[in-house]
């Protein structure tokens, strides 16, 4: 009854009706319902009356409601769609099926349009995208009815011609969204990089990955001006958010997807100075250079000096602050430099870093900023002297040119990471499960968790957060306890016990209840960078992970000269008396349940949905002794043992053995062969291990993490219920979203047109 109650709207149609109602009644009534013996008799019916006034009221706006795209049940948009003539997509795409209702006249006044491809991309599967026709990029003699070969916009190779070879960015487009290069015609069937230039192809560059926001993160520092943007130290490649305005009918530029940033590209940029961009004193003596336009910073402070050592006196040379005014003003807007970093589009503005006292200090501008492969961290490079910081955006490492200050930090402002579809702790939108109010915000970066827990302890930002732990490393619970963190933030909590590689959340009052939402949580022995454990223990009536991250570990960034540290798995470990468990939308370590002979059972119900969890040692990666697991769509690397499992839509990279085959079922599932499993239905089992190449990378932190390949087998990329793949990304829908878009490109695109899905991530 309660949960019905709560989906009641609180729009005051009752309260409405039962005053109109009230008011048509005569007074002489209503006031013998006051003085009765049973006094409010009446009122009582008039509230019943108004009741169902209110739902016959409700009942007649949903039916108005339901006359319109944006707000009608998904039942009505079947009907909607016939009046439209818009054929229908899979059911379970509920987007992408409100999108081809409510904007098939759209799409029709658009017909075979390159731009309509992308429009459909992104309407229908939420993906950025970029249409190449093939024809543009095919290999020819030119005639005299063309304008003449137009030099590619990237590496300037001249349109049908040869590549110019000398382009130092040609490795890194040709074959991708941005290939301006001509090709041989190819009339094979598409398969890989084979049949994708012809005349009637039409590439579509797909970007399945989403970029999230994070602002303020900690960066960790590697060694003395070194660092990475990820706070725990890992290489993560940085991404750029996107940012392309629906309305724009022109071709899609290169820093305007959803997409990895290569290091090339973030450097990219042209410049064409005016004499209002000379610095101070200079206008004159500048004026060779003006209206040129130039591919390089270099080639512009190399034509700027020039021009300056034509005239006796001095200065004959850009100081570095002169030279970092000019490559400000003179930078085109267009380029992708200029609109990645501080001062172009805020809308495609994918990173922003600054040195100063605090967060607010200024950011780095694109003349202070610069990209750089920093692998071995730049020990070999001489950046210019206006040169601030290296940036190395496919490893997320910056090096700083000048020693800082004791008063002085890196501030990272603004960065984006990549994940297929968001899973564990992130900036992606958790509100729905966020109280609104009642929440006490932590303060400072080192919150005091020695004394006794209770109530909603928030995390507001996207900062590093190292609480101070009691001596034996147990926090104390003395009540309901949750640890959450502020929508759209991602902290970083890092819990270093004094001794010990345990930390243990333990509660001091039966029956109560712990929920973690939002928060990646490491742990540190301070003896070694061995595994280590959180373990939740005590007597609660329900334990909640939502949204976390329990650091499976991997490898930090080495400092020059040294070996790279390990980072510690974090094993989650669940001892003394729990009624039920839940694990959501999370990734993990190794799951453990601890028992004894004197206590055989720490939990009666574990359930997980939507979860990565990872074994980086031989050991389980999920162990229960008698809880009954219930997992759905997961994906799980390592063997799972427990006594009875309830599984569907799970991919296990090893073996399943459930000591009770009796109960529960393994549906649309996927495991080595070998396990007990109850009841499979659907399932599938691989010999010795997953076939190669099944997923696009297996370390967490890679924006890849569990991705499947197109390579990977259909019994699990198709083998859930309605064709979704299986695992912890199912509910991404990404086979159903292929087929769907390429029905509707069906629909729209020309007859002697072919498209073909190219992804590129």
């Amino acid at each position: 009854m309660t949960d019905l109650v709560a989906t009641i709207p609180d729009d005051g149609f009752q309260r409405h009706y039962a005053e109109k109602i009230w008011a048509l009644i005569p007074e002489v009534y209503r006031n013998e319902d006051g003085i009765a013996a049973s006094p409010g008799q009446l009122r009582a019916f008039i509230e019943i009356l108004a009741g169902q006034a209110a739902i016959a009221r409700r009942s007649v706006d949903r039916l108005w409601s339901d006359s319109r795209v944006d707000e009608a049940d998904d039942w009505a948009l079947a009907y909607i769609g016939a009046l439209v003539g818009a054929r229908p997509v899979n059911a379970r795409n509920r987007a992408g099926a409100r999108a081809a209702v409510g904007r098939a006249i759209l799409y029709r006044r658009r017909l075979g349009t390159v731009r309509l491809a992308e429009l459909l991309a992104d309407d229908i599967a939420d993906w950025d995208a970029v249409a190449s026709e093939g024809f543009r990029r095919v290999s020819r003699h030119w005639h005299s009815l063309d304008a003449g070969p137009q030099p590619g916009p990237i590496t300037r190779s001249p349109q049908w011609g040869f590549a110019d070879l000398r382009a130092t960015r040609i490795d890194s487009i040709v074959d991708h969204a941005h290939d301006d290069v001509s090709h041989y015609p190819d009339m094979r069937r598409h398969r890989g990089l084979l049949g994708r230039y012809n005349i009637a192809r039409v590439n579509l560059h797909l970007f399945r990955q989403y970029a999230y926001r994070l602002t303020d993160v900690t960066p960790a520092e590697i060694a003395a001006g070194l660092y990475t943007i990820d706070p725990s130290g890992r290489d993560v490649p940085l991404f750029q958010p996107g940012g392309r305005a629906e309305a724009d009918c022109r071709v899609v530029r290169e820093w305007e997807m959803r997409a990895p940033i290569p290091c090339r590209r973030l450097n990219f940029a042209g410049f064409t100075p005016r004499p209002g961009d000379a610095p101070v004193g200079l206008q004159a003596l500048l004026g060779p250079i003006y209206g040129r336009h130039f591919v390089s910073e270099s080639g512009l402070i190399a034509a700027a000096n020039a021009a300056l050592a034509t005239d006796p006196a001095p200065p004959n040379a850009l100081s570095d602050t002169q030279a970092a005014q000019l490559i400000a003003a003179a930078m085109d807007s267009d380029s992708p430099r200029r609109n990645l970093l501080p001062g172009g589009d805020a809308a495609t503005l994918a990173i922003a870093l600054a040195v100063g006292a605090d967060a607010a200090a200024p950011s780095f501008g694109p003349e202070r900023l610069c990209g750089a492969n920093l692998e071995s961290w730049g020990a070999d490079f001489a950046p210019p002297g206006w040169i601030s910081a290296l940036v190395d955006p496919a490893r997320g490492r910056v090096a700083l040119m000048q020693p800082l200050a004791a008063d002085r930090a890196l501030f990272v402002q603004t960065i984006h990471y990549g994940i297929f579809w968001p899973v564990g702790a992130g900036s992606h939108d958790r509100s729905s499960g966020l109280a609104a109010s009642g929440f006490t915000p932590v303060v400072g970066d080192a919150p005091d968790f020695t004394a006794p827990l209770s109530g909603d302890l928030r995390f507001v930002d996207s900062r590093t957060f190292t609480p101070v732990l009691p001596v034996n490393g147990i926090i104390l619970a003395d009540g309901d306890l949750t640890l959450s963190a502020a929508n759209l933030e991602r902290p970083y909590v890092v819990l270093r016990p004094a001794a010990g590689d345990t930390v243990t959340i333990r509660s001091t009052v039966a029956g109560s209840h712990l929920v973690i939402d939002g928060l990646w949580l490491g742990v540190f022995d301070p003896a070694s960078n061995s595994p280590t454990r959180l373990r939740i223990d005590g007597n609660w009536a329900s334990v909640t992970l939502r949204n976390v991250t329990l650091d499976p570990g991997g490898v930090r960034a080495a400092a020059p000269a040294e070996a790279a540290l390990p980072i510690p798995a974090v094993t989650l470990e669940f001892a003394g008396a729990i009624d039920r468990i839940v694990i959501a939308a999370s990734v993990t370590s190794r799951i453990v349940e601890i028992t004894g002979p004197a206590d055989p059972c720490a939990t009666n119900a574990v359930t997980i949905a939507d979860t990565i969890i990872h074994s980086a040692v031989a050991a389980p990666a999920i162990r229960l002794r008698n809880a009954s697991l219930t997992i759905d769509r997961s994906t799980v690397f390592g063997d799972i043992v427990c006594g009875r499992i309830d599984a569907s839509e799970l991919l296990v990279s090893g073996r399943v053995l459930a000591e009770d085959q009796q109960a529960g079922c393994f549906r649309f599932s996927a495991a080595l062969s070998g396990g007990r499993v109850p009841h499979p239905y659907e399932s599938h089992f691989f010999t010795d291990r997953l076939p190669a190449g099944t997923f696009v990378s297996e370390i967490f932190g890679d924006p890849g993490h569990a991705q499947l390949r197109q390579i990977a087998p259909p019994e699990i990329a198709r083998g859930g219920p309605g064709g979704t793949e299986i695992g912890a990304f199912a509910r991404a829908l990404d086979p159903i979203k292929r087929d769907d878009l390429m029905a509707k490109l069906a629909e729209f695109m020309p007859i002697n047109a072919i498209v073909q899905q190219v992804f590129e991530t």
